[in-house]
C-alpha cells in the first residue's frame, strides 16, 4: 500500500520537477538562439555594412591569426612563404585569411548574446573578454584545421570547411554560454530568492 501511494504521488511529483526543470532548461536556450541568429542580423546586413570600423578589426584579428599559423607551420617545417594574407606551404598549397575566418562576427554574437542574457552584471564584465580571447582562439583552431587538410587531404576542403569546423564552432559557442547558464545565472538565482525571503 505504501509503495503504491510512493509510486502514484512522490515519483510522479519528481517527474513534473524534472519536467519542470528541462521545460525552463528548454526556455532559455530558445532566448539563446534567439540572440544569437538576431546578434547575426545586426552584424551582417546593419554594423559590418556601415561602418568602415569593422574592415580596421579584420584585419587586426586577421594579422594575429596569420601570425600564429605561420608560428606554428614554421616550427612543423610545413611553411614557405606569406604574401599579404595568404600563407604559401611546402608542397604549393595555400591558405587564404579572409574577413569570413578573422573571428570578429563570433566575437560580436557571443557578447551580444552574453550581454543580453540574464545574469550578474560584475561578472559580464570579466567574462565577456575571456570570452572574446577564447573565440580568437577557436578561429585559430579553425584555419589550423583547414590548413592541415589543405596541406594533406585538399580533396575534403569542402567537407571541413562547411561541417566539421563548423560544427567545431558553434559547439564552442554554445559550451560559453552553458557555462555562464550553468555557473553564473542558475547560481545567482537562488541566491536572490533567499534575499527576498530574509
Amino acid at each position: 500500500m505504501q509503495y503504491q501511494y510512493f509510486k502514484e504521488n512522490v515519483l510522479k511529483y519528481i517527474w513534473l520537477v524534472k519536467l519542470n526543470k528541462y521545460f525552463n532548461t528548454f526556455k532559455w536556450i530558445i532566448l539563446f538562439l534567439f540572440l544569437y541568429k538576431l546578434s547575426g542580423l545586426l552584424f551582417t546586413y546593419i554594423l559590418e555594412p556601415n561602418f568602415k570600423i569593422f574592415d580596421y578589426l579584420h584585419q587586426a584579428l586577421i594579422s594575429i591569426e596569420v601570425k600564429g599559423l605561420i608560428f606554428i607551420f614554421d616550427n612543423l617545417n610545413l611553411f614557405t612563404s606569406v604574401e599579404e594574407n595568404t600563407i604559401f606551404f611546402f608542397n604549393g598549397n595555400s591558405v587564404d585569411v579572409l574577413p569570413g575566418c578573422s573571428g570578429l562576427a563570433p566575437m560580436f554574437r557571443i557578447s551580444f548574446v552574453l550581454f543580453f542574457f540574464p545574469g550578474p552584471a560584475f561578472n559580464k564584465l570579466w567574462y565577456i573578454p575571456l570570452s572574446l580571447f577564447f573565440v580568437l582562439f577557436i578561429a585559430l583552431i579553425h584555419l589550423i584545421i583547414l590548413s592541415f587538410v589543405i596541406i594533406y587531404y585538399y580533396q575534403y576542403y569542402a567537407l571541413a570547411h562547411n561541417y566539421i569546423t563548423r560544427i567545431i564552432f558553434y559547439s564552442m559557442y554554445f559550451l560559453i554560454w552553458i557555462y555562464w547558464y550553468e555557473q553564473f545565472f542558475i547560481k545567482e538565482k537562488p541566491k536572490a530568492v533567499t534575499n527576498i525571503e530574509s
